[in-house]
């Protein structure tokens, strides 16, 4: 089989592959926003919708990067002698939506640790609500005992 040939086949089946994770990830994106709780509070609802775009343009990156790379790959870097300029765009753009693929990857690996942070924050808030309450109610119950009232162990509520 002729380069010209393998190149074509290898080019071909790489932006099927590449296609094909492109929509298993908008499958994916489409089952996560429709699983999703409507009554978000706000800032939560503003961080998915910030996500789905994220997700979304990393979808649609690795669309038209499956279409350079087959059509970038038959190319020749020089005809007659001369650059193909059609080439050198191509694949510089290639590069530079790969670039942009991580930069993406970055923003959303920084939200999440942002998103996992503030909830992580508000559940030690919570416990430490709780805390206070239960350290309230025993300090309540000492003090009752002390003055001779007749409080026991199941006044304490359970939360």
């Amino acid at each position: 089989m002729p380069l010209a040939q393998r190149t074509a086949a290898v080019s071909l089946a790489l932006s099927i592959g590449i296609v094909a994770v492109a929509i298993l990830l908008l499958i994916w994106l489409w089952y996560e926003r429709r699983d999703r709780d409507p009554d978000l509070p706000e800032v939560d609802a503003k961080h998915f919708k910030r996500q789905d775009f994220r997700r979304a343009l990393v979808a649609l990156i690795l669309l038209v990067l499956a279409v350079e790379i087959y059509v970038g790959s038959p190319m020749e870097p020089k005809v007659g002698g001369r650059a193909n300029y059609a080439f050198l765009l191509i694949w510089l753009t290639a590069f530079a939506l790969i670039l942009g693929l991580l930069v993406l990857a970055s923003f959303d690996w920084i939200a999440t640790r942002l998103y996992a942070r503030r909830h992580l924050e508000e559940l030690v808030r919570e416990r430490l609500e709780i805390l206070r309450a239960e350290q309230q109610q025993l300090l309540a119950l000492r003090d009752g005992n002390r003055n001779g009232s007749e409080a026991h162990q199941d006044d304490l509520s359970t939360p």
